[in-house]
């Protein structure tokens, strides 16, 4: 029994990093046709493979033509709004996108929207803009997974708790991605887990570099 649920689990973990490529890959392809310096990049769960079947995909797309446009401040965020509504024309165009959603009032503002991965089913999928400081904490989150491993089931455990507790989604309470850091920080506390600092030459490198970050996210959660 024990070997069918690691093999069931193990399968749902492929089927789910495969869609979520398959989203990333489409996004792209919109991106880069408004803007040819344009990447997406994963990042949150889809990425750090801790993702369920009803799991978001969160992406970001970096556009170091418009690199004053971040959701860091006022001004930041100011700037997105353009991008976002370039972006919101392209998809639209999409066949395989539907129920999109411009969320231009949130701290970071983002599109919204589901998108058809054929025989991956439907995704969920929330798109931000030179978003790098959320691809960096995954960063440092996939640090931390490669190190204690046990963190990946103790996330994934903590997330289904706080859903079917209504303390994870609605307005007002932490996100999913929230409870995983409070998860880490709870064992960090507790002595179960490492403390985890990236190397400085990477870290560096997945903030200023979308194609630095791209291949250090894709290696990182490997390692776990």
């Amino acid at each position: 029994a024990e070997v069918a649920a690691a093999a069931a689990a193990a399968e749902a973990e492929a089927t789910a990093v495969r869609r979520a490529e398959a989203v990333r890959a489409l996004v792209a392809e919109a991106v880069r046709a408004v803007w040819a310096d344009g990447s997406v990049l994963l990042y949150g769960s889809a990425l750090l493979r801790t993702a369920h079947a009803q799991s978001d995909v969160d992406l970001c797309a970096i556009v170091p033509q418009h690199a004053r446009a971040h959701p860091r401040n006022v001004q930041g965020r100011a700037q997105l709004l353009p991008l976002l509504q370039a972006a919101e024309k392209q998809l639209r165009g999409c066949p395989q996108v539907s129920s999109l959603e411009f969320v231009a009032e949130s701290k970071t503002p983002l599109l919204s929207f589901t998108c058809d991965t054929g025989s991956g089913g439907l995704a969920a999928v929330e798109l931000t803009f030179n978003n790098s400081d959320a691809v960096a904490n995954s960063y440092v989150y996939g640090a931390l997974l490669a190190r204690a491993p046990p963190l990946r089931l103790s996330c994934r455990f903590v997330r289904v708790w706080a859903r079917r507790q209504k303390l994870c989604g609605p307005q007002g309470t932490p996100s999913a991605w929230t409870w995983s850091v409070l998860a880490a920080y709870a064992a960090q506390h507790f002595g179960l887990l490492p403390l985890v600092a990236p190397d400085s030459e990477s870290f560096v490198a997945l903030v200023d570099s979308p194609a630095a970050a791209a291949a250090a996210a894709a290696a990182t959660p490997a390692a776990a």
